[in-house]
């Protein structure tokens, strides 16, 4: 369990980071939905509940420091969100990747949370994906209809780059995935 969550964790605790700077020369509907989400990664303004922090508390309670590196799919995953965030020109790819994220979250972040509490975790270790398994649902429909729809609709062409992103990001989950599965000695779901 230790290995697979420093896997699905290198990277992670740079969401906030990667919101801000995706939101960078957006529109100003897309920019308050970013920044909703980027509140939420921030904890409301709570310094123990931000993302990082509870990520951070996690790494320790799993004692994450004595584990291997990530392997390198993960830090192609992350290498490639922070790709598109950081570089203009792939300002909506980098939407519909963080898209794709937030419809995404919720699922992994329940199995998470149950393998934590079947290993003995304490509530306080489940925190973050308590979070992320609650708000994730709620981001990714105004997600949609705050930033994807209207962009679509202000101008059409900008489909083809938002699906672009989605895509990138969907790729490089599976390609996490598969090694999660090599490496877990698991196989078409047995």
């Amino acid at each position: 369990m230790s290995w697979f969550l420093a896997q699905e964790l290198a990277g992670d605790d740079d969401l906030a980071d990667l919101l801000a700077l995706a939101q960078l020369k957006q529109p100003w509907r897309a920019k308050l939905e970013i920044a909703r989400n980027y509140w939420d990664e921030m904890g409301q303004g709570n310094a123990s509940a931000t993302g990082a922090h509870l990520l951070e508390e996690l790494s320790h309670d799993l004692h994450m420091e004595s584990t291997q590196p990530p392997a390198c799919e993960c830090w192609a995953r992350a290498n490639l969100m922070l790709g598109l965030a950081t570089n203009r020109g792939y300002g909506f790819q980098a939407l519909g990747a963080l898209g794709v994220l937030e419809m995404t979250t919720v699922g992994s972040a329940r199995y998470l949370i149950a393998g934590l509490r079947r290993l003995g975790f304490s509530s306080a270790s489940c925190a973050c994906f308590e979070s992320r398994a609650r708000l994730s649902p709620l981001r990714a429909h105004a997600w949609n209809e705050d930033v994807i729809l209207p962009l679509v609709a202000q101008d059409s062409r900008l489909a083809a780059a938002v699906a672009e992103g989605a895509l990138m990001r969907s790729m490089a989950d599976a390609r996490c995935w598969r090694r999660y599965e090599r490496e877990l000695g698991v196989s078409d779901g047995h």
